[in-house]
């Protein structure tokens, strides 16, 4: 009973001494610049080919506990009334990032939806 006992302390001891590190986690920040309005954007991990994000953002938006070391895509859609779309952006999550998006001034003539 003895051995019994001690083996299961022993078992116990080295499952609480598990090493397994927990993966380092960033957040990233997107900002569209001088809009007031809802801009249409895709958030995408290109290392693991996942949709972090497929919506609208207006002002900024901040996606916490991303996986570190991960590449990302942020990918400014068409929105009507605006001339151009921002160039995409790709970056490597190595820490906190902000990537901010500027949509170029509105169309003349054109109403914004």
């Amino acid at each position: 009973m003895k051995r019994f006992g001690l083996l299961v302390l022993a078992t116990t001891l080295l499952a609480s001494c598990s090493t397994t590190p927990t993966p380092a986690m960033h957040s990233l920040t997107v900002t569209i610049a001088d809009i007031t309005q809802a801009m249409p954007v895709l958030v995408w991990n290109a290392t693991r080919d996942e949709v972090v994000f497929d919506g609208s953002i207006a002002g900024s938006k901040v996606f916490a506990n991303l996986p570190a070391n991960e590449e990302y895509v942020v990918l400014a859609r068409f929105s009507p009334g605006y001339s151009t779309v921002p160039a995409s952006q790709k970056i490597s999550l190595t820490g906190d990032k902000t990537i901010t998006l500027v949509y170029a001034v509105p169309v003349p003539g054109e109403t914004n939806r």
